[in-house]
């Protein structure tokens, strides 16, 4: 066994990052998009949300529990702990809403309902059917955002189209490594069964995306990292991992179309320096050897779509300059948090978030 180290440059400004009030407003035009297609949201999780961001962009004084009285068993100790929670769920509601606004998939209402109606957290979400659909429209945001026609409407979870390929996709979401061949397989059979050789005129492409978040983090929670750069490495090295081990399995044998598999993680962070909380989307695509001119020029035409959508908001707050601390106070209230953050579990580690920002000292102040 042999220790690796990695070392990162401290930042000296700010990350870029949207105001909760622009959240707000963008799961406000959620809603509405919702309701206009005679989806009711009333007493759902999307009003949920809604509340708490009008009161944190308010006063400040947020009443999570109240809030989410049917949540209160799940593992939130801190307020850091809500807010992060909440923001993994609306960033990707609003990831969705970039997509729809772009292009309005067929099928998308039933989709649609079926998201509405899940439980107000993916870590409490004891029914997968909620979830499993909000993957899909993941997915399928990317392809809506670059302007393809996207049908949800068919056994194939996803279907885009552009000028000159047709994308088929299998949306898995995998609990465990344990899992991961069986989702695999099934994934493959289906795309066999399902996808035509030839669209028309069109290429076709096909694709297993695969949502390892549970897998790479057994609590489905959150991540804890001293800078972005960590934050993003660190998961990165999970999903590399995963697909480490599915790349011992036949992954492209007996499905002639299948082209790559898309892995991602969802997971908010809690970066120390400079102090904030991320959500992350992160991607690690394999691609199959030995591919002839059209699939590489299909494959090509897949990364373009994927790269030209992920890209920062317009709306973010440019970087600002840091100062760094050249001392730190310690109270005498916080004696108490220290010993008993000593005895901490990593499980527990976010519910003393602001305790550690005071405590390590030395950090940025914006």
């Amino acid at each position: 066994m042999h220790n690796e180290t990695k070392s990162y440059q401290l930042p000296i400004e700010t990350m870029p990052a949207l105001e909760l009030s622009h959240h707000l407003e963008d799961l406000v035009v959620f809603k509405n998009f919702l309701e206009e297609r005679g989806i009711q949201t009333t007493n759902t999780r999307i009003e949920r949300y809604i509340e708490y961001l009008r009161q944190a962009v308010g006063d400040g004084l947020i009443d999570a529990a109240t809030i989410f009285k049917n949540s209160t068993e799940g593992p939130f100790q801190h307020s850091t702990d809500w807010m992060l929670y909440v923001l993994r769920e609306v960033h990707e509601l609003m990831w969705i809403l970039k997509g729809v606004k772009a292009q309005v998939p067929l099928g998308v209402d039933e989709k649609l309902r079926v998201i509405v109606g899940g439980s107000d957290f993916a870590a409490l979400d004891a029914d997968s059917r909620s979830r499993n659909t909000q993957f899909e429209l993941r997915i399928a945001s990317y392809f809506c955002q670059a302007g393809c026609e996207v049908d949800l409407s068919t056994e194939t979870d996803v279907i885009a189209l552009s000028d000159d390929e047709a994308f088929y996709l299998e949306c898995k979401r995998v609990g465990s490594v344990n899992q991961l061949e069986k989702r695999l397989s099934e994934a493959k059979k289906q795309l066999s069964r399902r996808m035509p050789r030839k669209d028309g005129k069109r290429v076709t492409y096909g694709c297993v995306a695969v949502d390892v978040t549970k897998c790479a983090f057994v609590h489905n929670g959150l991540t804890f990292a001293v800078t972005n750069e960590h934050s993003r490495d660190v998961i990165q090295e999970k999903l590399i991992g995963i697909a480490n081990v599915s790349q011992r399995l036949p992954l492209f044998r007996d499905c002639r179309n299948l082209a790559s598999y898309w892995f991602q993680i969802h997971i908010p962070s809690l970066i120390l320096q400079p102090p904030i909380t991320v959500t992350r989307f992160s991607s690690y695509h394999i691609f199959r050897d030995g591919m002839n001119r059209k699939d590489r020029r299909a494959t090509r035409a897949f990364c373009d779509i994927f790269e030209s959508v992920s890209q920062g908001d317009k709306r973010e707050t440019p970087p600002k300059p840091l100062t760094p601390r050249k001392t730190f106070t310690v109270s005498r209230q916080l004696s108490w948090p220290l010993w008993r953050l000593s005895r901490s579990t990593t499980k527990n580690i976010s519910s003393h978030s602001s305790n550690l920002v005071w405590l390590l000292g030395e950090l940025p102040r914006r």
